[in-house]
Parts: structure tokens; C-alpha cells; sequence
């Protein structure tokens, strides 16, 4: 996968004062938590459509590196910059920037991201996140990335040697497939 642009220093500073607010003690926010961030920083429904609850379970599934079930605020701020990269995606693969992408369209969307799938595979995620009029929103694409990124890197930590095959015990397959 692509890494998404940074954005400026100064983008943030609004962002923090509400993170702060719903953070703990420790200056973390979980799920339930991160919703309501979104919803309060997010511009408008087309975008705030990436933050239902399910997404933002992904969110901390697949940011969450200490296994706590919360994210920092360096956290939130990737998780930002990452929703502007693939918007623009996004967007890039909608018809007339209609805010709707046709499920026939998912594969370039992706390949935009840098994720470059079989035939297969993509029929799987188009199963799972397509609508029934043949779309998938936003929101529904954020779930496609997250779903993809979390499976790439348990992959990847589980093949060090990158030679394209991993062994699980039975734990392990579950605790994998969970996650994603």
C-alpha cells in the first residue's frame, strides 16, 4: 500500500482540542470514542460515512500497535491523512464525483491505493462490502482498505522471509481472521 501525504502542522491543531477531550488519562481514545471524534471532525455526511461504529472498530484493529484497543493522538492524525488520500481515490473512480462507486470500479480504486488483487479476491470484498443497487460508499471503502491492510501485514509479520507462505497453528488462523 501507498503511503498517504502528510499533511501540515497546522491541520491538526483543531483536531486536538476535541481528541483531548474524549481521551483518557492517557491520552488515548478507543472505538467508542473515536466515533464521536470523527463525527465532530469530519466536513459532511459523504465523508462521516466512514464513522459507524464498524469502521471505526477496523480503525483501532488495524492502528492499534500496543494491543490496548486505543490509539494516540499520532494515531488519529495518520488515520486523517489516510481518509484524504482515499477520498481522492476514491473520488478518482466515482462516476461525475457522485460520492458512489460502482462495484466495477473497486479494482482501479484499489490499484490506486497500491493494492493489486486477483479476480478472486476482489469478488470476495465486493460480496461483502457492495450494496444492493451495485455501489459501495465511503464509508465502505475505508472498510475495504482496513480489511486489506490489516491481512497484508499479518501476512507479512508471519513471513519473514517473504517467500509468499505462512504456517498458522489453528489459534493463530482464528486470531488472523478475526482481526481482519
Amino acid at each position: 500500500m501507498k503511503a498517504p501525504p502528510t499533511l501540515d502542522g497546522k491541520s491538526f491543531g483543531q483536531y486536538e482540542a476535541v481528541f483531548l477531550q474524549l481521551a483518557d488519562e492517557h491520552r488515548t481514545v478507543n472505538a467508542f470514542e473515536l466515533q464521536e471524534l470523527l463525527d465532530a471532525c469530519l466536513p459532511n455526511d459523504y465523508i462521516k460515512s466512514c464513522a459507524c461504529m464498524e469502521v471505526c472498530r477496523q480503525v483501532v484493529l488495524a492502528m492499534d500497535n500496543s494491543g490496548t484497543g486505543r490509539l494516540k493522538f499520532s494515531d488519529f492524525k495518520d488515520l486523517m491523512c489516510s481518509l484524504k488520500y482515499w477520498q481522492t481515490a476514491f473520488k478518482n473512480h466515482t462516476r461525475e464525483k457522485t460520492g458512489i462507486l460502482r462495484a466495477e470500479r473497486l479494482r482501479d480504486a484499489l490499484l490506486e491505493i497500491g493494492f493489486q488483487l486477483s479476480t478472486d479476491v476482489l469478488s470476495i470484498l465486493i460480496l461483502r462490502y457492495m450494496r444492493k443497487d451495485g455501489t459501495l460508499r465511503f464509508g465502505d471503502f475505508v472498510s475495504v482498505i482496513l480489511h486489506l491492510s490489516v491481512a497484508f501485514n499479518i501476512f507479512e509479520a508471519k513471513d519473514p522471509l517473504q517467500n509468499g507462505s505462512v504456517k498458522l497453528t489453528l489459534a493463530e488462523w482464528l486470531k488472523s481472521s478475526l482481526t481482519c
